[in-house]
């Protein structure tokens, strides 16, 4: 598995004993977030280069290429917690796009914590846990498209 060579090739990221319970904290957070920017960007249409308005474009530029590669593990993520389950391992299938792809978001939330410690928004900067989960998964896709072994998560 490497991040380079044919974009059409599909490359295996496996989160092993992913905490379902911390994906949804931080899935939570992240879209209390996107809801506040999507407001914001309105209100400061004019500013493309403020972060509320590149996160918003980041995300929609990621869901378009991406999104459809991540509903059968998204699906089991919702069946574990209906079910009380604590882990799950999921498979994803990505193309080596998706190593930049994490590094930008990560790059693109950390500007967004701090945006939200400025103060103007409603919505808190990213609790610790929270942010380490996050930096922790972003950190699976990019290592394992740059071809190492998944790292499993410690079980509860």
């Amino acid at each position: 598995m490497t991040g380079e060579g044919d974009p059409t090739q599909l490359l295996d990221v496996t989160l092993v004993n992913l905490p379902v319970e911390q994906f949804w904290r931080s899935q939570q957070h992240h879209d209390a977030l996107l809801r506040e920017f999507a407001l914001v960007a309105v209100a400061v249409e004019s500013d493309h280069e403020a972060v509320p308005a590149r996160l918003l474009a980041l995300v929609r530029q990621l869901t378009a290429r991406f999104g459809r590669l991540s509903a059968e593990p998204e699906a089991r993520l919702r069946d574990a917690m209906e079910q009380g389950v604590a882990t799950v391992d999921l498979r994803f299938q990505v193309p080596p796009a998706a190593k930049d792809a994490a590094v930008n978001l990560g790059r693109l939330l950390d500007e967004a914590d701090e945006y939200c410690r400025q103060g103007a928004l409603l919505t808190l900067a990213t609790p610790p846990d929270v942010l380490a989960f996050r930096r922790r998964y972003l950190a699976e896709f990019v290592r394992q498209i740059g071809g190492a072994p998944p790292r499993p998560w410690e079980r509860p």
